[in-house]
């Protein structure tokens, strides 16, 4: 059986079924996801996501999460690598895996939202390449500072000096790091190099199946055992009731993502979305799909579900799965 992680939805417009953005009812949620057996809670590391723009910061709600919740782990699908200097993530790491009893999962990525790189002054580095050398960096900042006492580190993006993070994290010798990868050679080599965990948005059963096949060369190819790698998927799901809630969701669909160039205008495009992106239709239906996955490789899906603050699909996961 798959493990399975919640997705916050942490701005406004996250699913079909609200348009709004309240802590309380998000808590709520992931107190649900914890008495079922959800193994995480993760959030996304944006800042303009909602409608108007509104959204939840991600270390802030976490922090808040970590003291309301007991047994659930909590952390980011991912941290833009561009938004903090990775010095700083390690500190604020340490400290929240202290505070939660050891149950950080520590994401990061590098980054590819250019519009809001930009809209916050972070600065946006063009060159593919040059996000992933600066990845790479940040994580060996982190793990350097993980593991020593005193730290030094001389790179071209970042530079440590005699630099302390204590209280260091409760787990050894860091807490779990979920690389994000989008499939392209920089990214296999950084997930093979030094993820606990490499998680991947949503794509076909096949697709999935050969990148786990690129990855595995790629662990080959510097002695990197596959198996001590955790693969996982983000997925988009919604168990639908009936036709009035499938044309809600292409509504919904339509809105979220018409500000894209590639993605749909009309109800035909936002239905094709659907049909070969997210997991709808019956529970069967639903359940057949993550089977897809789980038989290409998948170990742990991470979900996004489209009919919060419901929590229907959230407890028929749980039933089939947990």
């Amino acid at each position: 059986m798959p493990k399975l992680s919640v997705c916050l939805p942490t701005y406004s417009g996250a699913s079909a079924f609200t348009n709004k953005i309240e802590y309380q009812e998000l808590e709520a949620f992931v107190h649900a996801a914890e008495e079922l057996g959800y193994t995480s809670a993760l959030a996304p590391d944006h800042f303009m996501s909602g409608g108007e723009g509104r959204q939840l910061e991600a270390w802030m709600l976490l922090s808040a999460l970590a003291q309301s919740t007991d047994r659930i782990r909590i952390g980011a699908l991912v941290l833009e690598v561009g938004h903090r200097n990775p010095a700083f993530v390690a500190k604020m790491a340490g400290t929240l895996d202290y505070l939660s009893g050891g149950r950080l999962d520590l994401g990061i990525g590098n980054g590819r939202f250019r519009t809001e790189e930009e809209a916050y002054g972070f600065g946006w580095l063009d060159s593919a390449k040059e996000r992933s050398e600066r990845l790479t960096e940040a994580i060996l900042v982190m793990k350097t500072l993980f593991t020593n006492q005193k730290s030094f580190f001389d790179g071209k993006y970042y530079q440590l000096n005699d630099a302390t993070c204590e209280p260091s994290p409760l787990q050894k010798p860091w807490p779990r790091l979920w690389i994000d990868g989008d499939g392209s050679d920089h990214s296999f080599q950084i997930v093979a190099e030094h993820a606990d965990t490499w998680n991947i948005s949503a794509e076909g059963s096949e697709d999935y199946s050969r990148n786990l096949s690129k990855l595995k060369d790629q662990c080959a190819s510097i002695g990197r055992d596959f198996g001590t790698i955790e693969k996982a998927i983000e997925v988009k799901t919604i168990i639908l009731n009936d036709d009035a809630e499938s044309e809600k969701l292409i509504d919904w669909t339509r809105n979220r993502y018409h500000h894209s160039s590639n993605l749909p205008r009309g109800r035909t495009e936002a239905a094709h979305l659907i049909s070969t992106k997210f997991i709808t239709g019956s529970a069967d239906e639903c359940f057949q799909r993550v089977n897809e996955y789980v038989e290409a490789g998948a170990e742990h899906l991470a979900v996004n579900f489209l009919d919060y603050p419901r929590t229907d699909t959230l407890e028929s996961f749980a039933q089939e799965y947990l």
